[in-house]
């Protein structure tokens, strides 16, 4: 029996989009795994095979918070017609290196890179799938999965594109699944993206396949090839001013630093309200989302290092303050609410999180932490503004 040592999942995230996965790459729509975005379930299901053979898992890992590498080889693979396709032939175990990586921003990008250690041209035909259910993330959490509305796929073979679209009254969610930079022209059938070649010996195959979730008309955006680390992304984890911590040893400015990276990986840049201003999430993955207590007791803990969190998070829980009694949400006038969804349930109404202010703690911690940024910023128009 294989021993497998490390996480049973590997989670990457970034603002409120995450995907976990099994350390294999694969996600099975029974667990509560796939690719998140704003609340709903985009990629629900996903497989990879080559030569009809599921890839031997050599080692997977995440890299920053918004990338992670998997690495395969090749159990032993029948082959089709070809130097060494003849009847009853097989290419030997571990005869094919296959590497994916995947980095999220807006939506997510896969590179497939395969390389041959086989001793003849081989023929090679890798198959993907990858399944939307666009279920509400509460849906998936409860295990209670239902479909509520309509679902399309459509393939566009001059594009390169699958498009499957949920429709569910005024509630719509598109997936484009495009591919870009392929070595070989992908083709849809049996529900599968197939893409067809032959590998010389020692020779290499690369093709990207993009996520894209389109919310509203807006498609997502991506990171380059390959772009696993902060330096090689174009993604926006600089703008908190850095904050260094000196000592004669290496061990507290190494945990410094890992906290940092960690901070940076609960931001929301959709709530940003100005340059250097973000709000803390309630936590990763299941909670990427604005929470009165949790970004406030984020801000108040992490003020000495990034009071910018303060602002953001009594800027963003200001502008949902209650005015009004609406008991189905437990709204009060004056009650900061306590979370803020956007999902389908949220949405259509069906819950009552749009937002929700079932919270006794959040409005006096709102006073708390205007308190502690008034203490570390002395400017005078947080109080104005917030009292």
């Amino acid at each position: 029996m294989a021993v497998i040592v490390g996480p049973s999942t590997i989670t990457i995230n970034h603002n409120n989009r995450f995907l976990i996965a099994q350390p294999d790459a694969s996600i099975a729509a029974g667990d509560d795994v796939g690719f998140f975005a704003q609340d709903t379930r985009f990629v629900s299901t996903y497989g990879v095979t080559i030569n009809g053979r599921a890839p031997l898992l050599l080692n997977a890992a995440r890299i920053e918070h918004f990338s992670v590498r998997h690495e395969f080889t090749s159990p032993e693979l029948p082959l089709g017609t070809g130097p060494l396709g003849a009847a009853g032939i097989s290419l030997p175990p571990r005869s094919i290196g296959f590497r994916l990586d995947r980095t999220i921003d807006e939506g997510i990008h896969e590179d497939y890179d395969l390389v041959s250690h086989a001793q003849a041209p081989v023929r090679l035909i890798l198959e993907l799938e990858i399944g939307s259910d666009f279920a509400d993330i509460f849906d998936v959490r409860w295990k209670q999965l239902l479909r509520r509305g309509d679902l399309q796929t459509a393939w566009r073979r001059s594009a390169a594109e699958l498009r499957t679209t949920y429709r569910n009254g005024t509630f719509r969610r598109d997936l484009i699944v495009r591919v870009a930079k392929s070595g070989a022209p992908p083709q849809f059938a049996n529900g599968h993206l197939v893409f067809a070649f032959t590998l010389e010996p020692k020779e290499t195959w690369h093709t990207c396949v993009h996520w894209l979730p389109v919310i509203g008309r807006r498609r997502a955006r991506i990171l380059d090839c390959n772009a696993l680390l902060p330096k090689d992304a174009k993604l926006d984890t600089k703008v908190l001013p850095p904050v260094r911590v000196e000592a004669e040893g290496s061990t507290l400015p190494a945990i410094w630093r890992q906290a940092v990276a960690d901070m940076e990986s609960l931001r929301i840049e959709e709530f940003a309200v100005g340059r250097s201003v973000y709000v803390p999430a309630a936590g990763i993955p299941w909670y990427m989302t604005l929470f009165g207590r949790d970004s406030l007791v984020v801000a108040m803990e992490s003020i000495s290092g990034f009071p910018e969190f303060a602002t953001g998070a009594l800027d963003r829980l200001a502008a949902f303050q209650a005015t009004d009694d609406v008991p189905e949400q437990d709204k009060e006038p004056g009650k900061v609410p306590h979370e803020l969804r956007s999902g389908e349930l949220a949405e259509l109404g069906l819950l009552p999180f749009a937002p929700y202010y079932g919270t006794h703690d959040a409005t006096p911690l709102f006073l708390v932490v205007l308190s502690y940024a008034y203490e570390w910023s002395s400017d005078k128009k947080l109080l104005r503004r917030f009292l």
